[in-house]
């Protein structure tokens, strides 16, 4: 895994500057533990600064599809499901965001586009004309990349 390349998806660094510019907190939830994020800190040492919060598995107790991930991120924020959305692009990720009460956009990053579909909203890329309205209201953004 150190020797993985950890790519972004196409315009995924300019929405999360975007959203922050508009004062949106933003959340990386993973079920990847520490030491798999380290390899991905390795490769981007700019990573962690991307995010106010990062949530590995070490930090909650049932993984995806449970929604526990989902609600620790917003207990931390102190927001709640109606101002969270969830970008997410597995199968169990986008049950657990579903489960939360988020708003769940799908991703198809790593999946058909039918397999996303199961979010309210399906997208390949992060531009801001694609997702206009995310900075426009104040939100809470739960951004999940499943990274393997």
């Amino acid at each position: 895994e150190i020797k993985m390349n950890y790519d972004y998806v196409p315009g995924i660094v300019e929405f999360i500057a975007d959203l922050r510019r508009h004062g949106v907190k933003i959340a990386l939830v993973t079920s990847s533990n520490t030491a798999k994020m380290e390899n991905v800190y390795h490769a981007h040492p700019e990573f962690k600064s991307l995010f106010d919060e990062i949530l590995t598995a070490e930090r909650f107790k049932r993984s995806k599809p449970d929604p526990e991930c989902f609600l620790l991120g917003m207990t931390i924020f102190g927001s709640d499901s109606k101002d969270s959305y969830v970008f997410e692009d597995s199968f169990h990720g986008l049950q657990a965001g579903r489960s939360s009460g988020a708003i769940v956009v799908g991703l198809a990053t790593t999946n058909s586009r039918s397999h996303c579909r199961q979010g309210r909203l399906c997208n390949r890329r992060f531009q801001r004309d694609d997702l206009r309205k995310t900075a426009d209201y104040n939100f809470t953004l739960y951004l999940i990349r499943k990274i393997e």
